[in-house]
């Protein structure tokens, strides 16, 4: 780290500030900065002092917050919270609503927990754009306002919030996209929870619990449709049947759906019951995934009836040169769950390459 050298040429004295690293059993400086003889370094002292330029100088967050604080104006979560959580005449402070709002901006920013956000916001500009506290946003708080909430006013708020969002944003969705994913914890094993519990983990922490989140998101826009959260040791396909007609039920609500729409899942959403609920639906198709495992006359389809298809991956690959590297795809039909299905069968050269290496 630098550090101040003083160095004595003919009875004077000089200081400057320099650092050095060691390398073997040598030490090299690395860089160095002449500041002056004692006398020089008081006057510049004496003229900064003079003319009131600031020794220490604080920084504070405040693009990030502004534009929280932009979006918050537009959604009014803190509205929307309050109407469904009314705030108790005796509470002193921010509302439920406040609270909450206050939890997804740390969120959105720079998520840190509830015994931090306090001093988190604390070295923010938030203060000098909404009127608040900061030493109110502690842990207690937090959780004293939280036993506030119930589970059905938490999904009351979530589907007022979408219809929110989707009121901004008028353009109905015609291609979603679902799909789950978990988040571990360390929450102790002799811990209470609906929620938390071991399960397959896509991080590959399957010792800890964990939670998992369905999300449905428009391809376009990309924004939220639908959410649920699940318990950590749940399937995804059958996490996928429970919530599939409330799903399709907040689909049809956009009036011009109806005509088309298509939804996209993975694999690990795949079974009978699942497809056959959608089949019923005649307004909406689907898009998945087929592992060739259980097809294996895909697999062996001659690579003459595969051409590239035009995807923007390709379009990358070609400017680059690389046309061999291309995926190419081949387009045919397959009895799939009762059905007969269009299926299109892909080949990435990378791939075989991979495995040759590996193999």
């Amino acid at each position: 780290m630098p550090h101040l050298y003083k160095k004595k040429v003919q009875g004077r004295t000089y200081w400057y500030l320099r650092e050095t690293v060691r390398e073997g059993r040598k030490v090299r400086v690395k860089w160095q900065k002449y500041l002056g003889t004692p006398e020089t370094l008081l006057a510049k002292l004496e003229k900064a002092e003079g003319d009131k330029i600031p020794l220490k100088i604080r920084t504070e967050e405040f693009g990030s917050v502004f534009l929280v604080n932009e979006l918050e104006k537009v959604f009014d979560t803190i509205g929307i919270t309050d109407a469904i959580v009314p705030n108790n005449s005796r509470e002193k402070g921010p509302t439920v609503g406040e609270y909450f709002f206050y939890a997804w901006a740390n969120r959105l920013i720079e998520p840190k927990s509830k015994n931090t956000i306090g001093e988190w916001f604390n070295r923010t500009s938030i203060d000098s754009l909404r009127n608040v506290k900061t030493r109110d946003l502690n842990s207690k708080r937090y959780w004293d306002k939280w036993d506030l909430v119930s589970r059905e006013q938490v999904e009351a708020i979530g589907k007022a919030f979408f219809q929110r969002v989707w009121e901004k944003y008028p353009k109905a969705p015609e291609c979603v996209l679902f799909d789950t994913t978990n988040y571990y914890s360390y929450i102790a094993s002799d811990t209470d929870s609906e929620l938390f519990e071991r399960g397959y983990n896509k991080a590959g922490k399957h010792n800890l619990r964990q939670v998992g989140l369905a999300l449905l998101v428009d391809r376009t826009s990309r924004l939220p449709l639908f959410y649920r959260e699940y318990s950590g040791n749940e399937h995804d396909s059958q996490v996928f049947n429970q919530v599939i007609d409330e799903m399709f039920g907040v689909l049809c609500g956009f009036n011009n759906t109806k005509q088309r729409l298509t939804v996209v899942f993975d694999k690990g959403m795949n079974s009978e019951d699942n497809v056959a609920i959608i089949d019923n639906h005649t307004s909406i198709h689907f898009i998945t995934t087929y592992s060739t495992y259980f097809a294996e006359e895909l697999a062996a389809t001659d690579l003459k009836h595969f051409s590239p298809l035009n995807i923007r991956h390709n379009d990358e690959i070609i400017d680059k040169g690389n046309k061999a590297d291309c995926i190419s795809g081949y387009r045919t039909k397959l009895e799939l769950w009762g059905k007969e299905r269009t299926c299109v069968d892909t080949f990435n050269p990378k791939t075989p390459r991979k495995k040759l290496y590996r193999l």
